[in-house]
């Protein structure tokens, strides 16, 4: 059986780091399908005896991830709460199978020699991406990590980092296996040039945040190995210890020598490492969630609500769309509220304070009484795995790693290695061991994810295709397409803008006036259509405005460009889009107005885009043409 769940885990990990980590919901959702495939099958070693961890943890993990499933379920924002609630299923199943199920050092350490080949597979195309200047991904995706600097590596995620936030984890394990495994030397030297390998993807993935949460887990394992070292031995700090313990701190200092190296011969690392510490669109993103934590700060304001109140309270700076807020813990608090935040802690200290504890009894007491050879696989896996949370934990104040799928999976493995170190703890009877309903909740969710996910499936995959068609221009296709997504998922809004906008691009080429009526009157109707199931959304008003302007309903438009001015007061786009309907309506000194704003609110983030934008507008216009800008955030 354990084949069988490292086979699945394995599996579901590399799939869902090619399909660019998961985080559109059609690329995590088949990963998924394996994974709740797997949590079905556990049914048939519901009986087996295996070490139990203590009934704590798994109760305050069932209660964290259970408040995080209903806060997220009650969202006031329709549809956006799926990614956060089927992210929340699988990551459970993941956490719940390496707990209770797979507890045995060899089968974990099976997963990880995989997890290691994936990362070796993600930093060799980061280095190819870097190197090269190409931004390429298998599968058609896109590297738009492009800089003045060159292209920052990715790997196969969507950003470089995602990219760094699985590496410094991988590479924490691999440090691991190197210095505590009972393995054979070359495996142990094999696993050591790995994590420098890592490590150098961190480099090149330009993320500052790696940089800082590579060095804070890298002292953190120094001193749990240090600790480690102390209790197998049986000695304690003096004259005696200072020589091995500055051997292994100078090992530490050599490998990260050779990755600053390494970085110092690559002009984007040099200019990311020096940016550490400056002022970025971070601290807008910050700002915006506390205003949304201060708006319901006790229960959140729901799952994929931060779109909406980020731009609510966007400050000038941050003019791209503020999908998530650049931190992971602040977007929790914004979203899921205080309880949220110390179900989360109580989560956090269960784990750490009893593995912490687990590896002094392995150290002090099994590895002393073994038979003289400092290494234990069990304590390689803790040891591994606590660096690789105290990177998450780092990295977690200034990125989002916990809203990527791919990373989510991994890091929930992670937390299932300390819950259940497969130890200390006696066997116990099945019937009586108060785990057994945390074992049948592992093909519970396995159906429920089954159930809930495969649903999805076709609509996410008709609502792609429609983004697509219309991002190449093939409107009639969009039309067909979105209309397959609205019939399979109605509440999604994304469809609903897709097909206004076919609708919209068809009807403004049209010569005839009936004709072109009649699609820019089907655009009005997908548009509110989709402010139904996405309210306040600026794409949808923004287009909306427009539809009703070509139709000469200018009250109408009227009342939606001030709708998305009230809801985005500080994106330059709208100041721009509403000066375009002023200036039709012959308000030329408000639309100057609002010209102006637009340029001085795009001066911090894209004025060069917004300067040619607008020349273009003036340029159709002196044409007789129908004004245009480009297309709002649906289509990023």
């Amino acid at each position: 059986m354990n084949a069988l769940y490292c086979l699945f885990l394995i599996a579901t990990l590399a799939w869902i780091q090619g399909l660019i980590g998961g985080t559109r919901l059609l690329f995590a959702i088949p990963p998924y399908l394996v994974l709740a495939t797997a949590g079905v099958l556990s049914i048939v070693a519901l009986r087996r005896r295996t070490p139990l961890p203590p009934g704590g943890i798994i109760l305050t993990t069932l209660l964290f991830a259970g408040y995080i499933l209903l806060r997220a379920a009650n969202s006031e924002v329709t549809y956006l709460w799926w990614p956060d609630f089927l992210m929340t299923l699988a990551a459970l199943i993941v956490y719940l199978i390496t707990a209770l199920q797979l507890v045995s050092a060899p089968a974990r350490l099976w997963v990880v020699a995989a997890v290691l080949l994936l990362a070796l597979g993600q930093t060799a195309l980061a280095w190819y991406q870097n190197l090269s200047g190409t931004p390429y991904h298998f599968f058609g995706f896109e590297n738009r990590h492009i800089s003045s600097l060159g292209v920052r590596g990715t790997g196969m995620f969507i950003s470089g980092n995602h990219l760094a936030g699985f590496l410094e984890s991988s590479a924490m394990l691999a440090l691991g296996v190197a210095l505590w495994a009972r393995l054979p030397l070359a495996v142990r030297l094999l696993a050591g040039a790995v994590a420098l390998f890592c490590y150098s993807g961190v480099a090149v993935s330009g993320s500052r945040g790696g940089y800082l949460s590579s060095a804070f887990s890298l002292l953190v394992f120094a001193f749990l190995s240090g600790r480690a070292w102390l209790a197998a031995t049986g000695q304690r700090l003096g004259a005696r210890t200072w020589k091995p313990l500055l051997l292994g701190a100078g090992g530490l200092l050599l490998l990260l020598g050779v990755v600053a190296w390494i970085g110092s011969q690559n002009h984007l690392v040099v200019r990311r490492f020096q940016a550490i510490g400056t002022k970025d669109i971070r601290w807008a993103n910050w700002a915006a969630a506390v205003d949304q934590f201060q708006l319901a700060p006790v229960l959140g304001t729901g799952a994929g609500t931060h779109l909406i109140y980020g731009r609510l309270f966007r400050r000038a700076e941050l003019q791209t769309d503020p999908v998530h807020a650049h931190g992971d813990y602040l977007e929790l608090l914004a979203e899921y509220g205080l309880v949220g935040g110390a179900l989360a802690l109580l989560f956090l200290g269960a784990h750490l304070l009893p593995s912490y504890r687990e590896q002094g009894y392995i150290s002090g007491v099994r590895m002393r009484a073994g038979p003289g050879v400092l290494r234990s696989n069990t304590l390689a896996l803790s040891i591994g795995a606590w660096g690789g949370i105290a990177a998450l934990l780092a990295h977690s104040v200034v990125d989002f790693n916990m809203h990527i799928p791919a990373n989510a999976l991994f890091y929930a493995f992670l937390f299932g290695i300390l819950a259940n170190a497969g130890a200390t703890r006696a066997q116990t009877p099945l019937w009586l061991s108060t785990l057994m309903a945390s074992r049948m909740a592992i093909p519970v969710l396995g159906v429920a994810l089954l159930l809930l996910a495969l649903p999805k499936l076709e609509g996410e995959k008709w609502a792609e295709k429609a983004r697509a068609a219309l991002r190449d221009g093939d409107y009639q296709s969009a039309i067909r397409f979105s209309r397959s997504a609205i019939l399979v998922e109605p509440v999604n809004p994304y469809p609903w803008f897709y097909l206004g906008e076919a609708n919209q691009a068809i009807g403004v080429q049209l010569p005839v006036p009936h004709l072109r009526e009649t699609h820019l009157i089907q655009a009005v109707d997908a548009y509110e259509q989709g402010l139904k199931r996405l309210p306040h959304d600026h794409s949808l008003l923004i287009r909306l405005g427009q539809a009703h302007d070509r139709l000469g309903r200018y009250d109408e438009a009227e009342a939606a460009y001030k709708e998305a001015l009230e809801w985005d007061p500080n994106l330059g786009a709208i100041h721009a889009y509403y000066a375009v309907h002023l200036q039709r309506r012959g308000r030329t000194e408000q639309a100057k107005e609002h010209r102006d704003t637009a340029t001085a609110l795009s001066a911090g983030a894209s004025l060069r885009q917004m300067e040619a934008a607008l020349n273009k507008e003036k340029r159709q216009e002196q044409a007789g043409e129908d004004p245009t800008l480009a297309p709002p955030s649906f289509l990023d």
